[in-house]
C-alpha cells in the first residue's frame, strides 16, 4: 500500500512538472544592434532582430519583452521566459515574453539582411487624399504585384518635395528611428527618398 501510495505521488509530480514545462519555457536570445522592418497587419513596422543558439538566422521578434529596454547600437545576449497566455491577445500573440535576465550588453554593428530595409516604388497623384479630414499624399505600389489604387499615404517622405498637380514616380528606402515624444511607441519607420524616377506636370 505504501509503495503503490509512493508511486502515485511520483506520477502526480511528474505530470505537473510535465504541465508546469508545456506552460513556460526558457531560452538564450541575441538581439541585434539595430531594428528591422517587417509586413504588419496594415503597414510597415520595427521589429526587435533575433536569433538562438540553435540558429544563425536573425529573425523578427513582432512581440515585446517585458522588462527589456533595447537602446540601439548595442548587441544584447538575455535569457527569455515564454509563457502561454490564457488569454491570447487580439494580434495573435499566444506567448508572453518576459526578460529573465540580462547577460551581455556591448556595443556592436549586427549585420542584417537587406530583405529587412525594404526598398519599393511610389506612385504618388496629383491630388491629395482627404481622410477624416486631414489631407494625405495619394499613392499606389506598384511593386507589390498590382496597380491598386489611389491610397492615403499618412508618413512622410524625407527628400519629397511635393507639389499639387504632378504625377510622380520614385523610389522610396526605409530606415528605424526612434518616435517623436508625441507618437506612441518608442520606434517607427522612417521613410526616405532615394531616387525620383519621374515627374509630370497634369495640368499642363
Amino acid at each position: 500500500m505504501k509503495r503503490s501510495l509512493l508511486l502515485f505521488a511520483s506520477l502526480l509530480a511528474l505530470l505537473f512538472t510535465s504541465c508546469a514545462k508545456d506552460e513556460e519555457r526558457v531560452e538564450v536570445w541575441t538581439v541585434a544592434s539595430e531594428m528591422g522592418i517587417v509586413h504588419g497587419v496594415f503597414n510597415l513596422q520595427p521589429a526587435l532582430m533575433i536569433r538562438t543558439d540553435e540558429s544563425t538566422d536573425w529573425r523578427p521578434m513582432l512581440h515585446g519583452i517585458e522588462g527589456f529596454d533595447y537602446e540601439p547600437g548595442y548587441e544584447y545576449r538575455i535569457r527569455v521566459r515564454l509563457n502561454a497566455r490564457n488569454e491570447p491577445m487580439a494580434d495573435g500573440a499566444s506567448l508572453k515574453y518576459t526578460l529573465a535576465e540580462l547577460y551581455d550588453k556591448r556595443p556592436a554593428s549586427s549585420q542584417l539582411p537587406a530583405e529587412y530595409f525594404p526598398e519599393f516604388t511610389m506612385e504618388i497623384g496629383p491630388h491629395f487624399s482627404r481622410f477624416h479630414g486631414v489631407d494625405y499624399l495619394s499613392v499606389r505600389l506598384p511593386d507589390y504585384g498590382v496597380v491598386t489604387e489611389w491610397q492615403p499615404w499618412p508618413w512622410p517622405i524625407e527628400g519629397l518635395d511635393y507639389e499639387e498637380g504632378h504625377l510622380y514616380r520614385l523610389r522610396v528606402g526605409t530606415s528605424v528611428t526612434p518616435a517623436p515624444e508625441d507618437a506612441e511607441g518608442r520606434f517607427i519607420v522612417k521613410y526616405t527618398l532615394l531616387e525620383l524616377l519621374d515627374m509630370v506636370d497634369m495640368e499642363e
